[in-house]
């Protein structure tokens, strides 16, 4: 609010006045117009003509500016029933938080110890650890604020994202399977052409052999042991076998 001008002032004085007051004018007149834009149609009666800003504000606050019981209860509500979902907890905390601070401005004011109680019973399951962690500490009537609390359960999760992080570079350092090895057909060898089975027992024996077999090879195979046979017995008839006499001397 711009002071009024003092009586006797000079001209130069009154100069400088007259256009504070227009810069001032201007602003009020900004402002006016900024809340009156904000509020619905049925609160701008609340300013009067020829007020400032200020007062208009002013009346506004003495209006609405005490929160009733019900807006309390419904603050203490969402704070009873508050639950951590399990991912990121810093902005759940937060609004828990400001949740915390609308009821101390409504002469409402929750203990630290009962704040941090609070929080706790609103970890998931996962995170009972941190619960047990400061049930089991002696200086517990201290220690349980809601200060402290929230700093347990923001290391809770930041050790639990670095473990995740760690078993994720082990998987991705295993190294992954190769292709599967294709079948290729061994391709025969260049090389002369085998012979029949016949031809080559023949040749490793040099002679035929009398065995059985089928009817058009056991002919062969007779005739030509006939002929090997007829062969030695023609060699045994021409032979001669001479007795061996023994010399006698004659006197």
């Amino acid at each position: 609010m711009l002071a009024a001008l003092a009586a006797g002032a000079t001209a130069s004085e009154t100069t400088v006045y007259h256009d504070a007051y227009a810069a001032w004018n201007v602003a009020d007149n900004k402002a006016t117009g900024a809340i009156t834009l904000r509020i619905t149609a049925h609160l701008r009666h609340y300013r009067s003509a020829n007020q400032s800003a200020r007062t208009f504000w002013g009346n506004l606050k003495t209006a609405f500016g005490a929160a009733s019981m019900p807006a309390v209860f419904a603050d203490f509500k969402q704070v009873i029933n508050a639950k951590l979902s399990g991912g990121n907890p810093v902005p759940e905390m937060e609004r828990m938080a400001t949740l915390f601070g609308h009821l101390a401005t409504n002469n409402l004011t929750i203990t630290p110890s009962l704040q941090g109680l609070i929080l706790l019973a609103a970890l998931p399951n996962k995170w009972d650890n941190v619960a047990q962690l400061f049930m089991q500490r002696t200086d517990l009537t201290t220690s349980l604020t809601l200060a402290n609390v929230r700093t347990a359960i923001k290391q809770e999760y930041e050790h639990a994202g670095r473990s995740v992080d760690s078993s994720t570079r082990k998987l991705s350092a295993v190294k992954r399977k190769g292709p599967d090895p294709s079948y290729r057909p061994q391709q025969p060898q260049a090389g002369p052409p085998r012979q029949p089975y016949g031809q080559q027992q023949q040749q490793r024996s040099g002679a035929p052999k009398c065995r059985g077999g089928r009817q058009e090879r056991e002919k062969k195979e007779r005739r030509a042991c006939k002929a090997t046979q007829h062969d030695h017995s023609h060699f045994a008839s021409t032979s001669m076998i001479v007795d061996e006499v023994e010399p006698q001397l004659v006197i």
